[in-house]
């Protein structure tokens, strides 16, 4: 290291490495050479071999544009973070590094980027002290002798005006967005960052895709000589592509039945995920299927195979355009057990799915409930036998409130989300009259009761009851909370409500009905019927699918009202509309789910009384049932009361 004595000396020092022309090094050689890590060790590609290809191309004169589509844990940050690296030390020039938003580059500048400059000898000199709160490094903004690095928010118009950019780095640009009011296409707006320099820009695009419509990745990696990385099977030497659906798994169905419950899936954070992960994939052998022999790959051959792999063209005439896509079965990093944790912990639900799609194998999420078709689904219903299945563990109840009419759909739960239509009836009346006092039985709301009232028994013996009733409050809205008041002191009777704008997340949230002490339970309409209407798609018998009885309540009518809304984009969002007048179904089935959520059942753990205890006379006396309390498909058997059962609520 030479020691500089003078400010003088250091401009000098600075300027020679300047004018000094760049070693002819290509950017895998300079990352194996100087690259450190963020905890100050060694940084070597051969770690994961298939970054090296992509580190050649940001630094080869002849590319202009490099397209990463990739899931995480992959290469796209680390790439990104090689490239300012290498033209920080080799070739100063103005970068950019733009990412969805200024707190999350503000965060990984924090996190990977400084301590990269701090760990690496030959960045270390490079920019000032940041204890001195010199504005030429501070989190978002970074200039070395030669040119300097800035960090910007696509949300923010700003960001992208002044600066002439040569080397132009988009991360997790399918989060962008596409349009900045007033200003146009925001990926179109950065690239135009780099104008001053079409001789020898480098624009470098990285995101894990979303969907056909909205992602900017998938378009920008067609436009390439889309590569794919190839490795040699540990068998037969003959190259491939590594494909799910050639990743076969072995594993202990009731070992990670408790990891993968659909109640909890749902629920779990970030943190809880990587633990229930870990978890599954103690209990799975996966390994790969070889394309050309046959034979079983394991997982101890990975490395190896990626070492030994390279990157193979589409459309290799394509030079100047440079395209990348791989996926986590690569990763050094996740074994292929985790692999198939995911996959199972997501399997059956549409936005775990949706993740899993994304993000682990780097491809675009096909949308299965754009358009549900009615008659696929009642081609589905089938007899049920006398008795429910066991795997039957609550059962709840969905009103939904017309002027003339309350339509009614009581569903049995599983834990992993099968469910089965018990009934569905339409009873008249008008629903804008509603006495406390009176004992008029023809009132509408009062037909409620034996419905509410229903006992069901398992083919285990268990009895089953209503557990909680899921009420539509937004149609004479007074008598609806009159009736849940006083429905409340028998059953669970929820009171809710639509939400007027999204809850960005959640399904529901806890309010009051105006000035009474009921609850009111405000639910995201979207949110539920992105699970509710994407999961009628699954094949019977998997998780999260339904089912239907050979009834005359479950006709064509119901059918063509379960199928009324599709998916649609307005804007840059998707939200389900009306394409037939009568939805109730759908209505009836999101409360239903929705009071099954908030309920928010201990599964397996709750304790119910069997038919044989209450034949023997030992907890309940028999009542008949009569015609109006129990239908006849399936059997239910009435009883004159129960105790409320007790629900434990995870937190």
């Amino acid at each position: 290291m030479i020691e500089v004595k003078s400010r003088q000396g250091e401009a000098r020092l600075r300027l020679s490495r300047i004018l000094e022309p760049p070693p002819l090094e290509t950017g895998s050689e300079w990352v194996d050479r100087y690259r450190y890590t963020d905890d100050g060790s060694k940084y070597f590609l051969s770690t994961a071999e298939y970054q090296r290809a992509p580190m050649d191309a940001v630094t080869n004169p002849d590319v202009e544009e490099v397209v990463i589509m990739a899931s995480v844990q992959t290469m796209k940050t680390e790439v990104i973070l090689n490239t300012i690296g290498y033209y920080a030390h080799r070739e100063p020039c103005n970068i950019m590094w733009a990412m969805p938003n200024l707190d999350m580059a503000k965060n990984i500048s924090k996190s990977r980027l400084e301590p990269m400059f701090d760990n690496s000898p030959e960045l270390q000199d490079l920019l000032s002290d940041k204890r001195t709160r010199d504005s030429n490094n501070s989190l978002a903004f970074k200039k070395f002798p030669g040119g300097f690095l800035i960090l910007s928010g696509a949300n923010s118009p700003a960001s992208f005006s002044s600066w002439p950019i040569r080397v132009a780095l988009g991360d997790e640009v399918d989060r962008w967005g596409k349009l900045i009011k007033g200003e146009g296409d925001i990926l179109l707006l950065f690239r135009k960052r780099t104008t001053r320099f079409t001789h020898n820009r480098k624009i470098v695009l990285v995101s894990s895709p979303t969907d056909r419509e909205s992602s900017r990745i998938y378009p920008a990696f067609k436009a390439t000589n889309q590569q794919y990385f190839y490795v040699p099977c540990s068998h037969c030497n003959g190259y491939q592509v590594l494909k799910f659906p050639n990743l076969q798994f072995d594993y202990d169905e009731e070992a990670i039945r408790e990891f993968t419950a659909i109640d909890d899936v749902q629920q779990a954070d970030a943190e809880e995920f990587e633990w229930r992960k870990k978890a599954i994939a103690e209990h799975i052998h996966a390994y790969f299927i070889c394309e050309h022999c046959g034979a079983a790959i394991e997982h101890e051959d990975k490395y190896e195979m990626v070492r030994s792999g390279d990157w193979r063209a589409r459309y290799p005439h394509i030079v100047k355009r440079q395209g990348y896509h791989i996926w986590q079965a690569y990763s050094p990093f996740v074994s292929w057990a985790e692999t198939a944790a995911e996959f199972l912990y997501a399997n059956g639900l549409p936005d775990r799915m949706r993740v899993f799609v994304n993000t682990v194998l780097g491809e675009l999420y096909e949308e299965r409930g754009q358009r549900i078709e009615d008659a696929p689904l009642m081609s589905r219903c089938e007899r049920y036998p006398e008795r429910l299945p066991s795997k039957i563990e609550v059962i709840t109840c969905g009103v939904d409130v017309q002027g003339d009419r309350l339509e009614v759909e009581l569903i049995g739960w599983a834990a992993d989300g099968e469910n089965w239509s018990l009934d569905y009836q339409v009873l008249w009346g008008n629903t804008a009259l509603y006495d406390k006092r009176s004992t008029d039985k023809d009132e509408v709301y009062k037909q409620l009761y034996p419905l509410f009232e229903r006992r069901y028994i398992r083919e285990d013996g268990v009895i089953l009851t209503v557990d909680a009733v899921g009420m539509d409050t937004g149609f004479n809205t007074d008598c609806v909370y009159d009736f849940c008041e006083v429905a409340g002191k028998l059953h669970r009777v929820f009171a809710m409500k639509g939400a007027s704008t999204s809850l960005r997340g959640p399904l529901y949230k806890q309010s009051r009905a105006g000035t009474r002490r009921l609850k009111l339970w405000i639910i995201d309409g979207d949110t539920a019927k992105n699970t509710v209407l994407e999961r009628l798609s699954i094949e019977p018998g998997l998780r999260g699918s339904a089912h239907w009885p050979v009834s005359e309540a479950y006709g064509r009518a119901y059918f063509l009202g379960l199928t009324a809304e599709e998916k649609r984009t307005r804007g840059e969002v998707k939200t389900w509309v009306k394409v037939r007048e009568r939805n109730e179904p759908v209505d009836t089935r999101v409360y239903a789910y929705a009071a099954m959520k908030i309920l928010s059942p201990a599964w397996g753990q709750i304790k119910r009384q069997k038919i044989e205890d209450v034949v023997a006379g030992k907890l309940l006396e028999i009542i008949t049932p009569d015609e109006e309390a129990v239908p006849s498909t399936p059997k239910k058997l009435a009883v004159k009361r129960v105790k409320k059962l007790k629900f434990s609520k995870r937190r």
